[in-house]
């Protein structure tokens, strides 16, 4: 992985065979971000597992085995109880031109994937509690 920070971007690359969520989540740590928006994430993505919301907590998944164009990659990061967590969608497209997409569950940088973050610093703070009628930890910001 390869990060920098201007005063409110993290710039990200990730190399073939990354971790999506824990390579966001380490540059994040590296540079002193508590929480951001993902505002752009092109390239591809291998065997992503991707997930569909279905009710109270749960969700449907699938997993597309092979490398598949990332057409986006959208999401936040923020605080859940202390630690980092992301939360993260994309839109893919196969060889056939199709495309597909839903809540990223897992996934690994293909050839390679090339991400921004908008980062929301202090005094603005985002975290996620449990909310009962969902079964999902949602989004705070104050």
């Amino acid at each position: 992985m390869h990060a920098a920070r201007t005063a409110n971007t993290i710039a990200i690359r990730l190399e073939p065979g990354e971790d999506v969520h824990a390579s966001i989540l380490e540059a994040c740590r590296q540079h002193g971000a508590r929480g951001g928006f993902v505002a752009s994430g092109i390239g591809m993505l291998a065997d992503p597992e991707l997930g569909f919301f279905v009710g109270k907590g749960r969700y449907e998944s699938k997993r597309f085995e092979g490398r598949f164009e990332c057409l986006t990659l959208a999401g936040n990061v923020a605080e859940k109880y202390g630690e980092l967590m992301a939360h993260l969608h994309a839109m893919c497209a196969n060889e056939e031109y199709q495309v597909f997409g839903g809540h990223v569950i897992a996934a690994q940088a293909g050839v390679t994937l090339e991400i921004a973050i908008v980062v929301i610093d202090e005094p603005v703070r985002m975290y996620r509690e449990l909310e009962p009628d969902t079964g999902l930890p949602g989004l705070l910001i104050e």
